[in-house]
């Protein structure tokens, strides 16, 4: 490989475990806290709106929240893939830097089955399965090469919002057979709003700039 020489950021040189290898290769830290609890507000308000109360509503609402977080650590992976050759040029710290072609193809195909595995208790109810695949497309054209929208301005970050916030109600909606009321779309627009003002926070270092910054500094004063 020819071109400048950079500083790749791997994993911890102090033999991190298997579950810490996997946290910094699913990114939990950087959607968890922000993804999960407001997917858990739809729960709550379809169970009371819609009076589901059965033992039923909630094993699919655990299903579903294995769904929404497959999928949120699917494109935050996604995210990495696509930048993994950028990443590697600017110095900054990628899940995939530090693993092989085939390691790197395989960690990402398990990630794809678990994420298409999670939607099958779903995909027969009505406008999921739609759903479902207008937001790969969405994802898979904003995140990743030839398109990689993401690198040609602001503008296409709506694409980012949908994708994150206005297509998950929806999907939950759809997957407990609720799709297409004026409350979803209500629900829809207010996690956008909430989704936008969370975007502006990205200013913030995420977990993984963390990471590069944190050992820059400690390359520095050594």
């Amino acid at each position: 490989m020819t071109g400048a020489q950079v500083t790749v950021e791997t994993l911890p040189t102090s033999s991190p475990s298997r579950l810490n290898r996997m946290q910094y290769f699913l990114r939990w830290r950087d959607w968890g806290f922000s993804k999960v609890p407001l997917i858990c507000t739809v729960f709550f308000y379809l169970a009371l709106t819609y009076h589901h109360r059965s033992l039923v509503f909630v094993i699919s609402c655990l299903a579903f929240l294995l769904f929404a977080a497959s999928h949120s650590a699917l494109a935050y992976v996604m995210n990495d893939w696509g930048d993994r050759f950028a990443d590697r040029r600017r110095g900054k710290w990628n899940v995939f830097l530090g693993l092989s072609q085939r390691k790197s193809l395989i960690s990402l195909g398990v990630l794809v089955f678990i994420a298409g595995l999670s939607a099958v208790p779903f995909v027969m109810q009505p406008w999921f399965l739609l759903l479902w695949l207008i937001w790969l497309a969405v994802v898979a054209a904003y995140l990743l090469p030839p398109l990689h929208l993401k690198e040609y301005g602001r503008w296409w970050r709506v694409l980012e919002v949908i994708a994150q916030w206005v297509l998950p109600v929806g999907l939950a909606f759809a997957a407990f057979g609720h799709f297409g009321g004026w409350d979803m779309f209500l629900y829809a627009l207010v996690l956008a709003v909430v989704g936008l003002s969370l975007d502006q926070s990205q200013v913030k270092p995420t977990h993984s700039d963390q990471l590069l910054e944190i050992r820059k500094q400690g390359s520095g004063h050594s």
